[in-house]
């Protein structure tokens, strides 16, 4: 019998190798992003079928839970595409404020640039190349995390213990015990309310702050209590790695 909901842990060292990149060049402008806009965080492929959408994952740094988040699939296929590819590296890069595609929106640049001086936030300053540009875009939350964590995350090129500080947890509905029936959509709005029950419940500081739900998405697959695992699963990284 498949299990309904697969869930697992894992330390960002045993998924990821960190490359060194040139800072990215903006088109428009010509200019260069600071020096330390210049990691690229490259999957290895580990256990790529417990990975696999649709599902929901968590977000630790030492112990602290960052983030929660969704992945239903890939190109809008339902249970495609792998959460390490889709959505942990754009993590690693905008959590730590060293990837090589982040950027920003031009509020949020703004927003950032008056924060108090220090050496990340300078060089986000520093030529606009960040502003309205990146594929991975970042927000005030998260630089003020990577600012907390400076000293580690400004060699975790050179220290791999510091790049194994952040935990991935994921919690993966099983397509073979899913009514097949079920439309990419539906399955998103479904994901969508456990997570910000979960959101609400864990309060992660790198979430948004305002998460509605609605219990009639809850119809689109198994009922919430069957998240109990992944939830106990979070909370047991909180706890272990903050001791």
């Amino acid at each position: 019998m498949t299990a309904l909901l697969q869930t697992g842990a894992w330390k960002a060292g045993e998924l990821f190798r960190i490359e060194l990149r040139e800072p990215r060049t903006r088109k428009d402008t010509g200019e260069t992003a600071s020096e330390i806009f210049n990691l690229e965080f490259r999957y290895n492929g580990v256990d790529d079928a417990l990975l696999r959408g649709g599902g929901i994952y968590a977000v630790h740094y030492r112990g602290e839970l960052l983030y929660v988040g969704i992945l239903t699939g890939k190109a809008k296929t339902k249970f495609g595409g792998n959460v390490a590819e889709e959505r942990f590296w754009k993590h690693l890069e905008a959590q730590t404020m060293r990837g090589r595609s982040v950027g920003f929106t031009p509020n949020n640049y703004r927003l950032v640039c008056e924060m108090a001086d220090h050496p990340l936030v300078e060089s986000i300053r520093q030529n606009g190349v960040l502003d309205g540009n990146g594929a991975v875009k970042s927000y005030p939350r998260k630089v003020a995390f990577a600012m907390r964590h400076w000293n580690e995350i400004s060699r975790i090129e050179n220290d791999p213990a510091v790049l194994d500080n952040f935990t991935f947890c994921y919690g993966r509905l099983s397509p073979d015990a899913y009514d097949p029936a079920i439309s990419y959509q539906q399955l998103k709005n479904y994901l969508g309310e456990i997570e910000n029950r979960l959101i609400r419940a864990l309060a992660p500081p790198c979430n948004g702050t305002s998460h509605r739900t609605k219990a009639d998405n809850l119809a689109f697959g198994p009922p919430a209590h069957e998240w109990h695992g992944l939830r106990e699963l979070t909370e047991r990284y909180t706890r272990e790695e903050s001791l």
